[in-house]
C-alpha cells in the first residue's frame, strides 16, 4: 500500500536563511483579479478580490474571498461542535487558497499550498521580468503611475506603476519595476489585476514560518500528476461532513477551464 509514500517521495530540501519571519506591515493594497477561464464564454470573468501585504522585508499576497469564507466555515464548524453542519448559503469553497510570500532578501517566492488536506512550501525564484517602461502615464487611486510592458509565463502584460510607492511588488508574482504595481493587464485582455484600494501605515504583522515541507514547482506537479493518475497513492484526509444548500442552476451551462494564467513557463 502506497498511501503517503508519495508525499515524502516528492519533498526536496531547499535551502534558505530563515524558518520563521515575523515583519510589521507597512501598506496594504487590494486588488479585483479578474481572469477569463474559458476562451469559448468569453464574456465570463471569474473575479476576485486579492491582497497584497507589504512589510520591510517581505510581501504577501493572498485571496480576501478566500480567508473570510474559510472563517465563517471555521464559526459554523466551532457552534455546531463537530456536529453535521449545513452552511446554507456559505460558498465555503470559494477563493484561490495559495498564500504566495516573497523574500528579497532570499530571492525567492514561496508559495504555500493545500491539497489533499496537506500543506507544501513550493519554493521557486523571485520572477525576472525584462520590463521596458514606456512615457504612458496615468492616475490610479490619487497615485501618478507609468506603464511597463513585461513577459511573464506566456503572457504579455501592461503594468502600471508608482515610484510614490516605492517597493518592486505587484499583484500576483510580477516584480522588479521601482515602484509598487497597480494595475496590470495582459494584452488579450484575460487576464487583469485592478487596484480597488490603497491602505498605508498598515500596523499588521505578516508572520511567514519556513518549517512547511519544502519542494519545488516541478516536482509539486509531479506529486498532483501522480494523485490524479492514481488516487490511492494519497493517503485519506479525515473531514468534517458538511450539508449545503445548493443555489446553482441546473440548466446552466458547464464551465471549463481551458485559458490558465500561466501558458508557458517562461
Amino acid at each position: 500500500m502506497k498511501k503517503g509514500i508519495i508525499i515524502l517521495c516528492f519533498l526536496v530540501v531547499c535551502k534558505t536563511s530563515f524558518s520563521q519571519i515575523t515583519d510589521t506591515g507597512l501598506l496594504s493594497v487590494i486588488y479585483q483579479f479578474k481572469h477569463m477561464r474559458d476562451t469559448s464564454q468569453r464574456s465570463y470573468f471569474y473575479e476576485e478580490d486579492m491582497e497584497m501585504k507589504i512589510g520591510k522585508r517581505i510581501a504577501l499576497y493572498h485571496s480576501l474571498d478566500y480567508k473570510q469564507n474559510r472563517q465563517k466555515l471555521e464559526q459554523a464548524i466551532m457552534s455546531n461542535e463537530g456536529n453535521n453542519i449545513n452552511l446554507g448559503n456559505i460558498n465555503y469553497r470559494r477563493g484561490i487558497p495559495d498564500e504566495i510570500y516573497i523574500v528579497p532578501l532570499d530571492k525567492k517566492m514561496f508559495t504555500i499550498k493545500n491539497f489533499k488536506g496537506n500543506k507544501f512550501n513550493v519554493v521557486d525564484s523571485i520572477a525576472f521580468i525584462n520590463w521596458e517602461i514606456t512615457g504612458q502615464t496615468k492616475n490610479i487611486q490619487g497615485f501618478l503611475c507609468q506603464k511597463a510592458i513585461g513577459k511573464y509565463r506566456g503572457r504579455i502584460y501592461g503594468a502600471w506603476f508608482t515610484t510614490d510607492l516605492p517597493y518592486p511588488y505587484g499583484p500576483w508574482r510580477l516584480y522588479g519595476l521601482p515602484g509598487l504595481i497597480l494595475e496590470a493587464t495582459d494584452t488579450k485582455g484575460e487576464v487583469m489585476f485592478l487596484c480597488k484600494e490603497v491602505k498605508q501605515n498598515s500596523n499588521s504583522a505578516i508572520v511567514f514560518s519556513n518549517t512547511i515541507s519544502r519542494t519545488t514547482p516541478k516536482e509539486y506537479n509531479r506529486m498532483v500528476d501522480t494523485y490524479f493518475n492514481d488516487p490511492s497513492s494519497m493517503e485519506g484526509v479525515q473531514s468534517v461532513q458538511l450539508s449545503t444548500t445548493s443555489t446553482s442552476n441546473p440548466k446552466a451551462k458547464k464551465r471549463t477551464f481551458n485559458n490558465p494564467i500561466e501558458l508557458s513557463k517562461d
